[in-house]
């Protein structure tokens, strides 16, 4: 169930100007009326996890970018897709260091209402963004329960999380999972277990038009991910 069930992991939405790890708008929706037209159903990965259905695919987006807003959630809602929105909790108004020539500004608690009142998931992605694994023990339980509770205290119980960068360390895994039902990672190459606390996602980034999309998609693409091809 886990394993083969599609994770997408988005970013950054733009309209004309590209910018570092975003995605045009046309090719999101290109995306999104793919999906729809051959019959996957788009739910966030909360509910799937609860309720896990053949023709599920999750769409995430990371880092909490107002552009998701502004731009993802319109076409979201056109082709009747739910998603799950991992936010950095007390980055309200900056720009990500990524983004210094390009800044996309990320959003704070008004934005987290407004994903979840069109029924979304808000989940953690920290509070800065920073790789837990480089911190120690005190500043990584800080980043896991305060953008929780930073969280919780707007849209209510939170149930996952999404390592920065895709890293964590044993230690690190062991914390989440004592603060989260579930926690994704990126999808590196090679045989790596997964269960809830390690999903694995597919990146899809400025390069993937519908073709290369379409390749990702396919369960041979995944799985000679896994296998390390």
């Amino acid at each position: 169930m886990l394993c083969y069930t599609p994770i997408l992991m988005y970013h950054s939405v733009y309209v004309d100007r590209p910018h570092r790890g975003g995605v045009q708008r046309e090719t999101l929706r290109a995306h999104l009326q793919w999906l729809g037209e051959r019959g996957w159903r788009g739910v966030s990965l909360r509910d799937h996890l609860r309720t896990p259905h053949r023709h599920d695919v999750c769409v995430t987006f990371d880092d909490g970018y107002i552009n998701n807003i502004t731009l993802a959630l319109p076409l979201l809602a056109e082709y009747g897709f739910k998603a799950t929105f991992f936010v950095c909790t007390r980055l309200a108004g900056q720009a990500l260091d990524w983004h210094r020539e390009d800044p996309q500004p990320v959003m704070g608690p008004d934005g987290w209402r407004e994903l979840h009142a069109h029924g979304h998931e808000v989940a953690s992605h920290g509070m800065t963004h920073r790789r837990l694994s480089e911190l120690c023990v005190e500043e990584a339980h800080a980043e896991l329960v305060n953008s929780r509770a930073d969280l919780e205290a707007v849209v209510g119980p939170i149930a996952g999380y999404a390592f920065p960068q895709g890293n964590f360390s044993t230690a690190v895994l062991d914390a989440v999972r004592q603060e989260y039902g579930y926690a994704c990672t990126t999808r590196p190459r090679g045989r790596i277990r997964q269960d809830r606390w390690t999903l694995k996602r597919l990146n899809i980034g400025p390069a993937d038009d519908l073709q290369r999309f379409q390749r990702k998609m396919s369960w041979l693409f995944r799985l000679a991910c896994d296998l390390g091809l």
